[in-house]
């Protein structure tokens, strides 16, 4: 596996008590072998240091991108993944094993995926077979920016059998997250 890049968003908490300042952006680039929330950050005024734990600050958002062969994966949250494929790339049944893997290993039970179709790519037909195929899979959302895209999503989707994960094509990204967080509420529920 490659290297994992997080982003962490923040409630600003400084030494001196003061809160609601606003929202920061911190990017750290994190070993394989660094857990989700293994690092906290700390604010002392205007400097920025990250440290171990530190329950002063609250992290509201946390994602971990991991880069593959045929693109990328962000962990959006414990339970939600989002992939992106390579403009270009055909998708095999190789790389939606390394897919497979991540999920497996990262993501809590039932998980969800949001397949962003922002690049043009194809699957072979073993992969189409695959790509849906794991048992703990509860919704997959996707985002498809044209017709063509849309069409290919639906044909992909129906290879699966019927009645083993929800699964629902958008137009735009946020709508395509918006369901899958409501869908994360109810389970959590």
């Amino acid at each position: 596996m490659g290297a994992y890049f997080a982003v962490i968003y923040v409630e600003l908490t400084f030494n001196s008590g003061q809160q609601g300042i606003g929202s920061a952006m911190l990017s750290v680039l994190l070993a394989d072998n660094v857990k989700k929330g293994a690092v906290q950050v700390t604010f002392d005024l205007s400097v920025l240091v990250v440290v171990g734990l530190d329950s002063s600050v609250h992290a509201d958002f946390f994602m971990v991108v991991q880069k593959f062969s045929f693109g990328e994966v962000t962990l959006i949250s414990d339970d939600i993944a989002e992939v992106v494929a390579n403009d270009g790339v055909e998708v095999t049944i190789e790389m939606i094993g390394e897919f497979h893997e991540l999920l497996i290993n990262q993501m809590s039970r039932p998980f969800m995926m949001l397949v962003n179709k922002r690049n043009c790519y194809s699957f072979t037909l073993e992969a189409q077979q695959y790509i849906y195929s794991l048992p703990d899979l509860y919704a997959v959302a996707v985002v498809a920016y044209n017709k063509v895209g849309e069409e290919t999503a639906k044909g992909i989707l129906n290879f699966s059998p019927p009645g083993l994960f929800q699964s629902k094509v958008f137009a735009d990204r946020s709508s395509a997250l918006e369901w899958l967080l409501t869908l994360q509420k109810e389970i959590k529920a």
